[in-house]
């Protein structure tokens, strides 16, 4: 915490890779074990041969990116403007704090 230069108030960045965020669509009191769920709803979908990307709009315009199966967006409903969950355990990403540049931590 020290050596990244993390305090209260302060800007920091984190970062985690798009297959590892887990989509959860709508908000039905499911229960999960990930403490970071980070609710919004979907902002675009990017359709590849076998999977596709989804954009979620968080509240305050943040935009988180997963990447599911396509047969993963039909089953959950995902289109723009549905309501939708980003669901990251804790050690699928990394923490970057200002010092005197950007420090990561992972």
């Amino acid at each position: 915490v020290q050596s990244l230069g993390l305090a209260l108030g302060k800007p920091v960045m984190a970062f985690v890779k798009a297959p590892w965020v887990i989509v959860l669509a709508g908000d039905e009191g499911v229960k999960f074990s990930a403490r970071n769920q980070l609710a919004g709803t979907v902002e675009s979908l990017s359709k590849g041969a076998v999977n596709s990307e989804v954009a979620i709009k968080l509240t305050g315009g943040t935009l988180v990116y997963a990447v599911v199966t396509n047969e993963a967006v039909l089953e959950l409903g995902l289109k723009p403007g549905v309501p939708a969950s980003a669901l990251i355990k804790a050690g699928f990403g990394g923490i970057w704090g200002r010092t005197r540049g950007w420090r990561s931590w992972q």
